[in-house]
């Protein structure tokens, strides 16, 4: 929810959800999903994480 809440332009819900995240693994990390998470396009996978992180992801 993060991700397309961030990618919707809609920040304030983006940034709830990542919040849940961390309520949920505050162990969280977006180089540690990244390396779990695998896409045949780099680019996609890029867009992707680039809305985590806007949406307050680290």
């Amino acid at each position: 929810m993060a991700s397309t809440y961030s990618m919707m332009g809609r920040g304030k819900e983006a940034r709830a959800a990542a919040a849940e995240v961390l309520k949920i693994n505050p162990k969280f990390s977006l180089e540690q999903f990244a390396k779990i998470h695998p896409y045949k396009d780099p680019a996609t996978k890029d867009r992707y994480i680039d809305s985590l992180r806007k949406a307050g992801l680290k």
